[in-house]
């Protein structure tokens, strides 16, 4: 069998790209099959709550508070992997974005969902070459979890600060929280993956 390798890459492109259309289409239909047990239990809650509410005991009530929560963070954790495997990290798609904006929106959601009014202190950022929506994202977890993550009592701090290695900008996200554990740091940023 020959092949015409002036149609190899053509074709592997074509190929890839059906491979990731697949592969959306798999995590959707699997994201949406997995949500039914949920929102069956929460309707069983529901009625259940309903029906035998006024007679439960203290303990009864702190179960029926954990199945909530237990579905909420299956729910979540969902709705991060359709998140994921819709990202797009096609350089060609990539534009010339102000970091300084990036931050700011990200900063106003944070501000926003935790009522949060102290400062935070910030460097100058440059522009980089990225997708915009992405690096909001990405900013607003991190200062989400500076905010959210602190040592109960304490104010926290958070600074973003500007630093250059070999002529690429590096991005510092501080705060003054509890931090993470000498024993999990290598594990922090593993997809998925969660610390209490």
């Amino acid at each position: 069998m020959s092949i015409d390798e002036n149609k190899l890459p053509k074709n592997l492109n074509k190929a890839y790209e059906n491979l990731l259309l697949d592969h959306k289409e798999f995590v959707s239909i699997v994201s949406h099959d997995l949500r039914a047990p949920f929102r069956q239990m929460d309707a069983f809650v529901k009625l259940f709550l309903e029906e035998l509410g006024p007679n439960l005991s203290n303990d009864q009530l702190t179960y029926q508070k954990m199945i909530e929560q237990i579905s909420k963070d299956a729910n979540k954790t969902l709705d991060t992997l359709v998140a994921y495997s819709n990202i797009n990290v096609d350089p060609e798609d990539f534009k010339k974005v102000d970091l300084n904006k990036a931050l700011d929106e990200a900063i106003k959601k944070a501000r926003t969902l935790h009522n949060y009014e102290h400062d935070i202190v910030i460097t100058a950022l440059p522009l980089v070459s990225g997708n915009y929506e992405l690096l909001v994202d990405l900013f607003f977890h991190l200062i989400d979890n500076a905010i959210k993550f602190t040592l109960d009592g304490c104010v926290s701090l958070v600074k973003v600060s500007l630093i250059e290695e070999n002529n690429h900008p590096i991005i510092c996200i501080e705060d003054d929280g509890a931090g993470i554990r000498d024993e999990v740091q290598k594990d922090v940023f593993t997809i998925f993956k969660r610390f209490k």
